[in-house]
């Protein structure tokens, strides 16, 4: 049997961890300069859930539009991890 991830759920979890453990490294990086989850979010994963859907691929990752702003529905979309590139397009024998 294989064990089902919930991506969601870890996306939710890393930006909730982001936002309050100074401990992390990356806190500087997020709840050191400011960077907040809504209220809407902050304890609410079915919300979140509501709010940004199912991902569609692993691949994806939760982003911010405004990297200054809040982790918000207005703010955030999933997306392809900084730096990330997406998937090859293979052209066929038709495309040339």
């Amino acid at each position: 049997m294989t064990k089902r991830i919930n991506l969601e759920g870890q996306e939710f979890g890393r930006l909730t961890v982001l936002r309050a453990n100074q401990k992390r490294q990356a806190w500087k990086n997020y709840g050191g300069r400011g960077i907040i989850v809504c209220e809407r979010w902050r304890h609410n994963y079915a919300a979140f859930l509501v709010d940004m859907g199912r991902k569609p691929s692993p691949e994806l990752t939760l982003e911010r539009k405004d990297n200054d702003g809040p982790y918000s529905p207005s703010n955030c979309r999933l997306g392809h991890a900084q730096g990330a590139k997406p998937p090859h397009t293979v052209k066929s024998h038709r495309d040339r």
